[in-house]
């Protein structure tokens, strides 16, 4: 593609070329709108995915953080003995 082809031209300032054949989100600013909006949307529904893993990576390693202190309480109190193998 070169720089001066046409696709690069901003019709909202041109109405000779706002025809039937020309695609709306090329020159209708509520289209432009609306397809602002749909990308926003999809962008955020992106980053809430990403956040609810985050949420449930940081679970499981609090979850393993809580069964690391547990164990380690249990050792100090002498209620769990502890074998070692070699």
């Amino acid at each position: 593609m070169d720089v001066d082809d046409d696709l690069w031209t901003d019709l909202t300032w041109d109405g000779q070329y706002q025809d039937e054949d020309t695609p709306k989100w090329l020159y209708d600013p509520p289209m432009k709108q609306g397809i602002r909006a749909m990308l926003e949307l999809e962008h955020c529904e992106e980053e809430l995915e990403r956040l609810n893993h985050e949420c449930s990576m940081m679970h499981a390693w609090l979850r393993g953080q809580r069964e690391l202190l547990q164990l380690a309480s249990r050792m100090a109190k002498g209620t769990l003995s502890v074998v070692f193998f070699y």
